[in-house]
C-alpha cells in the first residue's frame, strides 16, 4: 500500500560489497546526514546487519527532526519478490544469501522495512530524482565491478518473477571490434565490467594492470589497453541497444564507476548504441546518471514509501 505523504521521511540504506551508506531521505528526495562505513564483507550476514544498525542509529541520533517512518534498503544480491530476504548472492559479501534482512532490521529498529536489489534502487532513484525525472519508462544500466540493470515501465520497477530482472551482465556477447579484441564470447560482465576488462586485457597478453584505473592509465601509451576499453564500450552499447529494441523504453540511463573512464569508453558505447538501434527507436536518448552515491538511497526510499504501510 502506498503510504507516501508530504512529511514522510525514510531511513535509506545502500549495502554494497565495499561500503554501506545510510541517510535520511525526505519526501522531496532530499538526502540528509549520509554516513558511510566499510562493509564487513569477509565476515557474514550477521556482521553486515550489525554494521548497518550501527550506522543507522548514528544517522537517526544525529538528526533531531522528524523520525523516519520507513526503512528502505538497496542491497547487493538477489532479493526475494516480497522484499524481505537475500535469496542469492556472490561472494562479494560472504554468507549473504539467506539473510532475513528486513526482519532483522525491523526487529532492531521497530520501523517497517523493505529491501530491493541495489541496482534496482539506483534505477528508481534516477527515475524519482535524477536523469529519469518526468519519464514513465526507463532502462537503467550500471557498469562498475559488475553490470546490472533496472527495467521500469509505467513508473514501476519490473523485478521479475524471481527478483532477478535486469541482470544485463549475464547476457552472452561476442566482441567484434577492434580487431585485436574481436571474436571473444563470454558474458557482458566478464568482458566489459571493470574487473572483466582487466582480465580480458591479461588474456590478450597485457601485463602490469590490476584494476580499471591502471587500465585507463595504460591506455595513454598502450594500444592494447586502449582497444580493450573500446571493445568494452562497444559491446556494452550493442547490448544496451538490443535491450532497447526489445523493451522500447523512453530513456536509457547509464551509471557506475566505469562511466568515469571518459570519452574513450563513452564514444564507442554511443557509436555502437546508435548503429544497433532499430530505425523507429533511434531517437531514444542515452544519458549519464546524475545522482551518484545518492541514487540507491533515493530509490530505496521511493520504493519503501510506495510499498510499505506505516505500522
Amino acid at each position: 500500500m502506498n503510504s507516501d505523504s508530504a512529511d514522510s521521511r525514510v531511513l535509506a540504506v545502500d549495502i554494497g560489497g565495499t561500503k554501506i551508506n545510510v541517510a535520511l531521505v525526505d519526501a522531496d528526495n532530499t538526502v540528509r546526514g549520509m554516513s558511510t562505513a566499510a562493509t564487513p564483507s569477509r565476515e557474514d550476514g550477521a556482521a553486515v546487519i550489525r554494521q548497518v544498525l550501527r550506522v543507522a542509529r548514528r544517522v537517526i541520533d544525529a538528526d533531531p527532526g522528524t523520525a523516519p517512518t520507513h526503512v528502505g534498503i538497496g542491497s547487493a544480491g538477489v532479493v526475494s519478490p516480497d522484499g524481505r530476504r537475500i535469496t542469492s548472492a556472490t561472494d562479494a559479501i560472504r554468507g549473504w544469501a539467506g539473510t532475513e534482512l528486513a526482519t532483522e532490521i525491523e526487529g532492531a529498529l521497530g520501523i517497517p522495512c523493505t529491501v530491493i536489489n541495489d541496482v534496482h534502487a539506483h534505477g528508481l532513484g534516477e527515475l524519482a530524482g535524477g536523469a529519469g525525472r518526468g519519464h514513465k519508462s526507463m532502462l537503467m544500466v550500471a557498469v562498475g565491478t559488475g553490470i546490472g540493470g533496472a527495467i521500469i515501465t509505467d513508473g514501476h520497477l519490473i523485478p521479475g518473477a524471481h527478483g532477478v530482472a535486469g541482470h544485463i551482465g549475464q547476457i552472452r556477447v561476442t566482441t567484434t571490434t577492434p580487431e585485436s579484441c574481436a571474436g571473444h564470447t563470454d558474458t557482458l560482465e566478464n568482458l566489459a565490467a571493470g574487473p572483466g576488462m582487466t582480465r580480458f586485457y591479461a588474456e590478450l597478453g597485457g601485463r602490469g594492470v590490476d584494476n580499471g584505473h591502471q587500465l585507463q592509465a595504460a591506455a595513454r601509451t598502450d594500444t592494447l589497453a586502449a582497444d580493450v576499453i573500446t571493445a568494452a564500450g562497444s559491446i556494452t552499447g550493442q547490448t544496451v541497444a538490443s535491450l532497447v529494441n526489445a523493451l522500447d523504453p523512453e530513456l536509457v540511463v547509464i551509471g557506475g564507476g566505469v562511466t568515469r573512464m571518459g570519452e574513450s569508453w563513452w564514444g564507442p558505447l554511443r557509436g555502437a548504441y546508435a548503429e544497433t538501434l532499430m530505425a523507429p527507436l533511434r531517437g531514444t536518448p542515452l544519458v549519464a546518471a546524475e545522482l551518484g552515491d545518492n541514487a540507491a538511497l533515493v530509490g530505496a526510499a521511493h520504493h519503501a514509501r510506495n510499498t510499505l504501510t506505516i505500522r
